[in-house]
């Protein structure tokens, strides 16, 4: 939800740690399914930290 209005307002999330910068973040489902920490991940690990920054391209409708 958090996600879609700050999209609304021209902004993103975005997670940044020194393997890269990610749209997502490893959460409690990723724990609970078990996979593991490595930095070829598609998502951000739990440490990373989270930015908001301006998107580059206007609002999605």
């Amino acid at each position: 939800m958090i996600r879609r209005l700050l999209a609304l307002l021209g902004y993103r999330i975005e997670y940044r740690c020194e393997w890269g910068t990610y749209t997502h973040r490893y959460d409690g489902a990723d724990s609970h399914m078990g996979r593991p920490i490595h930095p070829e991940m598609s998502v951000a690990p739990p440490w990373a930290t989270r930015h908001i920054v301006k998107a580059a391209k206007g609002p999605t409708a």
